[in-house]
């Protein structure tokens, strides 16, 4: 098995330690360029697939007194290797062995062995911590790599990358339990199945049950979720509380501006009527006896209100003048003297 790395190698993954002693040699070179073997530090040979490591075995207890102990218990063992600390030969508190059977090893797994006069835990080899999670789909049980979904932003389950996402932080939503939080915090309920699912398995029961140190997480998550739930709330609320202050404040300023229009446009319509008053007084006063129609001749009128607009800013209508001077020449008697 081979893939391209993201610098321009290739990975090998060795199926056993012959393979990978072949893959150390010295290569022929490759378009002029001579390829360096080397192994990461991190790796590791391909699992066996019925392989699981033995826990807290002192370093003195030999390969035969494993064997024969397990095999005393009633297991058939093919192979047993040591771990040693890394760069040097020194070994460490854990071995690899190989059983013949699956059952054997999920029951080992399950039960643990004895070895000596201790007892030891069995644990399947390479056992993830945590849950696999995409990156890409936010979903749980494989990578990106693999995965054939479309991409869901992490933040806010939208169906765009990340950095695409214009939500803002404070207001997240889960991919997976549609909860306020990112779709990898460790405290959502999915995850926490996950985790328990995962436990389970490596431990080789069927309980499904959760742990005691399960139950505190999830309650923890819950009453996280809770608190989330209720500053959503009161984010919510304080807005709105906001927005309708400013609703408020808007309407009382346009009722507050028409109250002052309404009380200008009344005083001016005053002025204006005292003014015409005024200016027919004073058309009566000076225009002789049955002789209006000199005085109040159309063109006077509308230079009289000309004048009023220039001088005072208001507008009369020549009409009005003329309208209001004829009744006071109506209703009166005899024409003042001077």
């Amino acid at each position: 098995m081979a893939r391209h790395t993201a610098t321009g190698g290739l990975l090998i993954a060795a199926q056993n330690k012959q393979s990978q002693a072949i893959l150390m040699k010295p290569w022929q070179a490759i378009d002029g360029r001579q390829p360096k073997p080397r192994i990461p530090g991190t790796q590791r040979l391909i699992t066996k697939k019925n392989e699981a490591i033995i826990t807290r075995l002192h370093p003195s207890v030999s390969d035969n007194e494993v064997h024969t102990e397990l095999q005393r218990q009633g297991y058939t063992t093919s192979e047993f290797r040591r771990f040693f600390k890394k760069g040097t030969k020194t070994p460490i508190w854990k071995a690899a062995i190989t059983f013949n059977n699956q059952e054997e090893m999920n029951r080992t797994i399950k039960e643990g062995v004895n070895i000596g006069y201790q007892h030891h835990q069995v644990e399947r080899i390479h056992q993830p911590k945590a849950p696999i999670q995409c990156h890409n789909c936010q979903r749980f049980g494989h990578f990106a790599g693999n995965c054939t979904h479309r991409k869901t932003c992490l933040r806010c389950a939208g169906k765009h990358s990340l950095h695409e996402c214009t939500r803002p932080r404070d207001e997240p939503e889960c991919a997976n339990c549609h909860r306020t939080h990112i779709a990898s915090y460790k405290g959502c309920s999915k995850y926490q199945r996950e985790l328990h699912n995962l436990q389970t398995r490596q431990k080789g029961q069927k309980d499904t049950h959760p742990t005691k140190k399960q139950n505190r997480q999830t309650d923890i998550a819950e009453v996280t979720k809770a608190h989330q739930e209720e500053i959503a709330k009161l984010k919510e609320t304080h807005h709105h509380d906001t927005e309708e202050a400013k609703r408020q404040q808007v309407e009382a300023d346009k009722e507050t501006f028409h109250k002052i229009i309404k009380e200008t446009t009344k005083q001016i319509e005053i002025m204006k009527k005292q003014v015409i008053e005024f200016i027919s007084e004073v058309l009566l006063q000076v225009t002789p006896e049955h002789g209006e129609n000199d005085l109040t001749s159309k063109s006077k009128v509308k230079t009289i209100s000309h004048l009023v607009r220039l001088h005072f800013g208001l507008i009369v209508s020549p009409g009005q003048i003329h309208n209001t001077f004829k009744k006071k020449l109506d209703t009166s008697p005899t024409k003042p003297n001077l």
